[in-house]
């Protein structure tokens, strides 16, 4: 079940086209509603939330000096970030202490991402896969993976953040990524017969894609 390397597998079937409805209808939630927030605030929240999908291990609540954060270690920073964990919009995963200083880690939790979903546009969401997309191959790149990612790895990977995202939208973040050389999808060399899963391998050209990889 090996990938042997130059070996490319031509099929006569026909080409998987995306839906033109795929960005409209992107994860579609019910709207939820958290009470008034203020115009700068909520785009302080919407900023912190968009920096939260993903990260499945959790960011520090608030940057440091030269590391990312979910919120700027300011008076107004520290404030929404309060009202975010209050409104129960991200969760503590964990806490680490070093020396004097005490860096508390945060996930987004569903609830923050039904808010997110519905106070942005469904291109800024499909953006937002994309990016989760990029950052996990990196991530698992930067952990000693020496392989290539099988999609249905990626997939069940995605689904954690983006747990109504469908194997179309999967497809389709795929295809724009490899379209602006962000990613690398391989092929799948082996018999047919012995593909896993399969319904998450799809069309690339000429070729069945089922591995992906960051260019970076």
């Amino acid at each position: 079940m090996g990938r042997p390397a130059n070996l490319r597998l031509r099929l006569r079937v026909r080409r998987m086209i995306p839906s033109p409805q795929t960005e409209r209808s992107l994860f579609s939630r019910p709207a939820t509603r958290e009470g008034s927030l203020a115009d700068k605030s909520q785009q302080l929240v919407l900023e912190a939330l968009h920096r939260a999908v993903g990260e499945d291990a959790g960011l520090p609540l608030f940057a440091g000096k030269s590391s990312t954060g979910l919120f700027a270690a300011s008076a107004s920073g520290k404030k929404v970030a309060q009202l975010c964990k209050d409104q129960g919009l991200v969760r503590t995963l964990r806490t680490e202490t070093r020396g004097r200083n005490r860096k508390e880690f945060c996930a987004i939790t569903d609830k923050g991402l039904a808010f997110l979903l519905e106070h942005v546009s469904p291109r800024e969401v499909f953006e937002s896969l994309m990016q989760a997309v990029v950052r996990f191959l990196e991530n698992r790149q930067s952990a000693g993976a020496l392989e290539d990612c099988p999609l249905p790895q990626l997939y069940r990977d995605l689904r954690r953040a983006y747990p109504t995202l469908t194997v179309g939208q999967f497809h389709d973040a795929l295809r724009k990524l490899h379209e602006r050389q962000e990613i690398y999808l391989h092929p799948w060399t082996g018999p047919l017969y012995e593909i896993p899963e399969p319904t998450l391998a799809f069309m690339v050209g000429h070729e069945i894609a089922y591995y992906a990889s960051t260019r970076r």
